[in-house]
């Protein structure tokens, strides 16, 4: 019976399984059902990543200013790298259409640490993409090819 108890745990009450849930409901943009069920999520997974999916959901209801407060004391918590704060908050600014604010925290997140080519990559996309900037995008591949990747 034990196996079978595991079994049903694992596939239908686990917090992967919620997690999952919760990424499906954010690539499609279905925000009030993400709201309801974060809450199920609370102290199983990290505070800024459950804070991070709440803010996703309120930009993507028109509600972009409160995501960016709800936010705001993450970017002076310790156990957060700035970089990280920044690079995460481009995600908050896509469901609001914020194109302005992809390009300016990409550049922030890149700016704090340059050496990482996942964030040369994602302010060269942020680039081409809002900014047409295709000389700048084409000099951060550069030094990413550079790099052996």
């Amino acid at each position: 019976m034990l196996p079978f108890i595991l079994a049903f745990h694992g596939a239908f009450l686990s917090s992967t399984r919620l997690y999952n849930h919760v990424l499906y409901l954010t690539t499609w943009y279905r925000w009030e059902e993400l709201l309801k069920l974060l809450p199920k999520l609370k102290g199983k997974i990290p505070s800024f990543e459950l804070a991070i999916r709440e803010a996703c959901a309120l930009s993507g209801q028109g509600r972009f200013e409160d995501a960016i407060r709800l936010l705001e004391p993450f970017s002076r918590d310790s156990s957060v790298p700035e970089w990280f704060y920044w690079a995460r908050m481009v995600e908050v600014c896509y469901p609001a259409g914020r194109a302005d604010k992809i390009v300016e925290f990409s550049r922030r997140a890149f700016d704090l640490a340059p050496d990482n080519n996942a964030l040369r990559l994602d302010l060269a996309i942020s680039l081409i993409r809002f900014e047409y900037d295709f000389p700048a995008a084409r000099e951060l591949l550069a030094e990413v090819d550079a790099d052996g990747l």
